[in-house]
Parts: structure tokens; C-alpha cells; sequence
């Protein structure tokens, strides 16, 4: 489910140098979409690395029962009303959380993804203690380690005896804040990581690639180090019971996080998601059109980059976000996601975005055909 483009919320995981003039390179907007600054930044690995650090807070603020406490808060009621103070209090209370596991995913996964945090010392700070978890496993099932952890460690029990009305209550959001807050779990789980029979422990219940883990056990372990969680049954329910409950009101999230589709569609819809910010100022769009053949004038979306080479932008877009992006002026752009091509010139005659959409051809033949 895609928040109203606009939402009067401010960005949420916030991703930053530690500079005060550095510009947001990107954010997740604490819902359920992030964006990614492109113009910021026109170094393509740099932006990889911030779509992938951007997509981790996703992943974990969608599959924990903390996050999903923030999206009935962060969402509109039946009244129209959004809890927006107490949104941001649950943003403070997982923020180091997040961060540490964003900032792990993004250099695991970008190529000397370590080097984009050179003097970055605020963000160095979350990667370190992300490692104290990490450290805890072989290197094989490190990420699937560090991944099961500190969902857990954003999904507290005391969280699933509260329903969507008990999380609109400033009296109650306090006291689960000041008791279950995730960071403070995180710091708890840390400290009791010194000692060797935990690690140990943990270690041998995720130990193999190929071997289902026993994610009940190790919610055991971590209650018996103080870090009280629940068993993984009683939250998937929790985490159901919560999305119909807003059904009602936000009928597209419940269809969303309760389908059944494919996985390669399924990732397509969440990539979705990951709005990307081309320029500053907000250019006309200019609907280009394929010729009969399918052809297009390539040169009209080829881009270069000193580290990416010839390339062109290929995006799976809602074109609600190309309206709230761009000056569509009176072209009709439909209501369904389709996949196209996007690019902006300010080079060449006047400024403008130019966007040429297949909107009947699924993404794997696209991608084929362009290259």
C-alpha cells in the first residue's frame, strides 16, 4: 500500500553523511515506500548503495510487529486523522535498530559497499554494532543471522496484546516505549552477547544454509537473555489481525500484504515502492511513444555516467507518482503500474522529463528486448 503521494508526515531514516550540510541521499518515509535521491548524488554506485540501505529499513519495518504498530499510527483512521506524534515517537524508539540493520545490508550487498562509509563515523557507529550480532554466526548464514535477530528485536511481546485503538493512545504508546522499546532491546541483547554460553547457542540454532531454523527457539533463548519475545505463530497473527483491521479504510494494503501472487511479481510491486528523486525542481513530462514496431528513439533516454557507463533509466512505476513528481499538465496516464522508461534532460531546448510506457508488456520481456 502506497501512502497518499504528499502525506504531511516528515522522512523517517533519514540516509546522510554525518556532515551538517550534506544532502538527504535518501529515505524511508517510515510507511511503507523510500525514496532515493538521485540528484544528490549522480555516482550510480553511491545510489545503489542507498537503494539497497533504503529497501533494508523497508524490509524490516514491514515484516516486524513494530513497524506494523507505525503504520496504523502513521496511517489515516476511519476519521481521517493520523497519529503523526506518536508515529514518531515509535520512529525513536527503533531508530538505531533500523539503522544498524539498513547500514549491514547496504555494504553486504554493494561492492566495496564499506568504502561509502569512510569518515562516516555516525553510520561506521550502527555497522559496528550490527557486527556484534553478525560476529555471532559463521560466515555463511551471517545475513540470514543478523536478519532473523533484529526482526525480533522489533517485535516485543508485550506489542501483540495491543489492537489499533490501544496504539492511538498516547498513555499506552508511552508505556510500551519505556518498556519494549526496540533500541533498548538492542542494547540488552549486546551487553548479554559478552558471555559465551549465549552466542554459543544462538550459533548452533543458525548454523546451516540448508536447514530450516527453529525460529521459536531462538525467541526462547532471547527471552532468557532478557530480551522477552514471543513465539513466531502468535505474531504472524498478531501481524494479520492488525492489516485486515485497517481493511476498512486502506482496502489496497490488505490485498497487498495478503496476496497470493508470484514471487517475481511480488518483488516487481515492492521495488514499486522506491520512489527515486531525478531532479530538484519538478519538470514537465513528455509521454513519448513507441513506434508500431516497437521502437523508440533510444538517444532520447540514453544517459552516461563515469561509473556506469551508457545506460538507460528502466522504471515499474505507479503513475500517481509521476503526477506528484512531474508536471503532467492534462496527458492521462492511467491508474495501473506499468513499465517504462524515464529520463530528464536539462541540456538540451527546455527542461523536461520524458517518459515512454509499455503498459502491456510484463518487465521480463521488456528488460529482454532492451538489451
Amino acid at each position: 500500500m502506497n501512502p497518499t503521494p504528499g502525506l504531511d508526515l516528515p522522512p523517517l531514516f533519514m540516509c546522510a553523511s554525518d556532515t551538517p550540510d550534506a544532502p538527504l541521499l535518501g529515505y524511508h518515509d517510515g510507511i511503507s515506500s523510500w525514496t532515493l535521491n538521485a540528484a544528490a548524488d549522480p555516482q550510480g554506485i553511491r545510489q545503489a548503495f542507498v537503494s539497497h540501505h533504503e529497501r533494508a529499513h523497508h524490509q524490516l519495518h514491514s515484516g516486524s510487529a513494530w513497524g506494523t504498530a507505525m503504520l496504523i499510527t502513521g496511517l489515516a483512521d476511519e476519521h481521517g486523522k493520523v497519529a503523526a506524534d506518536l508515529w514518531q515517537d515509535l520512529a525513536r524508539a527503533c531508530s538505531e535498530t533500523h539503522e544498524a540493520y539498513a547500514t549491514f545490508a547496504a555494504v553486504a550487498q554493494v561492492p566495496d559497499g564499506l568504502d561509502f562509509l569512510a569518515s562516516n563515523f555516525r553510520y561506521l557507529q550502527y555497522l559496528r554494532r550490527a557486527r556484534i550480532i553478525a560476529d555471532v554466526f559463521d560466515e555463511q548464514v551471517t545475513d540470514a543471522g543478523l536478519h532473523l535477530i533484529m526482526h525480533l528485536l522489533m517485535t516485543p511481546r508485550a506489542l501483540l496484546v495491543l489492537g489499533p485503538d490501544d496504539l492511538r493512545r498516547p498513555d499506552i504508546v508511552e508505556q510500551l516505549i519505556l518498556g519494549y522499546a526496540p533500541d533498548e532491546r538492542f542494547a540488552v541483547l549486546r551487553a548479554a552477547l559478552a558471555g559465551d554460553a549465549l552466542r554459543r547457542s544462538l550459533r548452533e540454532l543458525i548454523c546451516d544454509v540448508d536447514t530450516v531454523v527453529d525460529v521459536g527457539a531462538v525467541s526462547t533463548l532471547l527471552s532468557g537473555a532478557g530480551v522477552d519475545t514471543p513465539e513466531p505463530r502468535a505474531v504472524n497473527t498478531w501481524i494479520t489481525d492488525m492489516i485486515e483491521a485497517l481493511g476498512p479504510v486502506h482496502r489496497s494494503l490488505v490485498a497487498e500484504s495478503l496476496g497470493t501472487s508470484d514471487r517475481l511479481t511480488a518483488l516487481l510491486d515492492d521495488q514499486q515502492r522506491e520512489r527515486v528523486q531525478m531532479h530538484h525542481d519538478v519538470l514537465p513530462l513528455r509521454q513519448i511513444i513507441p513506434a508500431g514496431d516497437g521502437s523508440f528513439p533510444v538517444a532520447q533516454f540514453a544517459r552516461t555516467a563515469p561509473d556506469l557507463g551508457a545506460h538507460l533509466w528502466l522504471a515499474w512505476l505507479h503513475p500517481g507518482f509521476l503526477r506528484h513528481q512531474f508536471d503532467v499538465g492534462d496527458q492521462s496516464l492511467g491508474d495501473e503500474c506499468s513499465l517504462g522508461l524515464l529520463a530528464c534532460d536539462r541540456t538540451h531546448g527546455d527542461p523536461h522529463a520524458s517518459w515512454l510506457t509499455w503498459p502491456s508488456v510484463p518487465p521480463g520481456p521488456a528488460a529482454y528486448s532492451i538489451r
